[in-house]
């Protein structure tokens, strides 16, 4: 899992001691005007569980569970100047 400096940053400024494990998790949803099954990522304050995948990056840990993994894993977490993070995988964006 990568991060780019303007995420790295963000995410830096909005921990702290007592809130400084980040969770993405993936949750799918019905598009019923499309007809398909969506994928949306949520970034949330949460704590360690077992199998987790734990990315230490000194102010603040990102954590993934198995089932979100492959979905994320090779993937990018960037900030963008419309505030607000993305996750690039490859020439995908989310």
């Amino acid at each position: 899992m990568d991060i780019t400096k303007s995420a790295l940053s963000k995410l830096s400024g909005i921990t702290n001691p007592t809130k400084n494990v980040i969770r993405i998790n993936i949750e799918w949803y019905d598009d019923v005007d499309e007809d398909i099954e969506v994928a949306s990522y949520t970034f949330a304050f949460d704590q360690i569980k077992t199998n987790d995948h734990i990315y230490d990056y000194g102010d603040f840990t990102i954590i993934i569970d198995q089932a979100t993994m492959p979905f994320v894993e090779n993937s990018t977490i960037d900030y963008s100047n419309k505030k607000n993070f993305k996750l690039n995988h490859s020439s995908i964006a989310f």
